[in-house]
């Protein structure tokens, strides 16, 4: 289901209105708008800015074969399997933009990053024997990661606070898995037990699950964020990935990095967790934090620890660089991305 921008905005006016200061003040767009991000789209054309996140001048880095990344977990050799999902990725956003926002565009980076984001997760349900798992993520920002995770067969429900991400996530989800997606924010009284394998939830109605929460997970994905929310909406993250991991004999919270630790320090972050009662468990290549009474193996612990596996990795050690699949000979490009590139000393990036 195509979500309207007006419906969207109908939507949160009206859960908003029963609101007091608390639920405002967690679930704010604060970060965003203390760095200039826009949080907000009126017309479909500018949906464009939520395709590819150009935000670091290093970005160029990650064309080259055979680095890691710690923020995203990325290290820049791709197997055939993971070349095949971010290519189909990429020709799904190219119909996308074209179809909706009135020029074709694909994304040149995000995509990677995105790639690590869906390593991490997919090491975790393979440490723990099982070829699908449930996961939740919050802030899935260009929404890629949970493209990726869907077309493995996971289950998948997300949310986001900035209307104009959640607007892109539901075009992405809606174009790659249609009757197997379901969007809640046009939905006042749904019941969320009924969703379908790939869920989109607005952050209205994130706030109201706490009481008898109907969702169930394995893995919380929350990459680059847990630094940049409000407290308030941490510690309810926290607590609410609690409830969602009370069947779960995975029960881990998964990210690269803290993200600008804008409103929570990393030492405030880690000191959350401890509270919520989560330990530590990764540190290395990605953070994870286990609920206390779940477990993860030593071996494989110490696995993660040296790598993230590849997905599709057939054991051939044939990979391919970022080059090799990414193309930046066309047109298909917003005009931020020459703005980036000319401040970013990346003009010839495009010849």
């Amino acid at each position: 289901m195509i979500l309207e921008i007006s419906a969207y905005d109908a939507a949160e006016r009206r859960a908003k209105e029963g609101m007091g200061y608390p639920e405002h003040a967690a679930f704010s767009t604060k970060t965003f708008e203390d760095y200039g991000f826009p949080t907000r789209a009126t017309t479909e054309a500018e949906l464009l800015r939520y395709v590819d996140m150009l935000a670091s001048y290093n970005l160029i880095e990650r064309l080259e074969p055979g680095r890691f990344f710690r923020a995203s977990a990325l290290q820049t050799d791709f197997t055939f399997e993971e070349v095949a999902l971010l290519s189909k990725l990429t020709h799904g956003v190219a119909d996308i933009t074209e179809k909706r926002c009135g020029k074709r565009v694909i994304q040149h980076f995000n995509h990677l990053g995105a790639m690590g984001h869906a390593r991490m997760v997919n090491a975790v349900a393979q440490a723990a024997g099982k070829s699908q798992i449930s996961i939740f993520e919050a802030g899935p920002g260009c929404g890629y990661a949970g493209v990726i995770l869907a077309m493995l067969g996971h289950r998948y429900m997300s949310y986001d606070i900035t209307q104009g991400y959640y607007l892109w996530q539901n075009r992405l989800y809606d174009h790659f898995f249609g009757a197997e997606f379901t969007e809640f924010a046009a939905q006042e009284k749904a019941s969320l037990s009924a969703a379908t394998r790939v869920a989109h939830l607005p952050w209205w109605q994130f706030c109201k699950i706490f009481r008898d929460c109907p969702v169930k997970a394995d893995v919380l994905l929350s990459n680059a964020n847990l630094g940049e929310m409000h407290g308030w909406a941490l510690r309810y993250l926290l607590r609410v990935a609690k409830l969602m991991f009370a069947e779960s004999d995975i029960g881990m919270i998964v990210f690269g990095n803290y993200g600008a630790t804008h409103l929570n320090t990393q030492s405030q972050i880690e000191a959350e967790l401890a509270e919520a009662g989560f330990r530590q468990v990764l540190s290395e290549k990605m953070y994870g934090f286990i609920l206390e009474g779940r477990e993860l193996k030593e071996e494989a612990r110490v696995a993660l620890e040296n790598q993230i596996p590849l997905i599709g990795d057939d054991g051939s050690g044939k990979t391919v660089g970022p080059r090799d699949f990414i193309d930046f000979s066309g047109d298909e490009f917003t005009d931020e991305f020459d703005f980036f590139s000319f401040l970013a000393d990346w003009p010839a990036l495009r010849k």
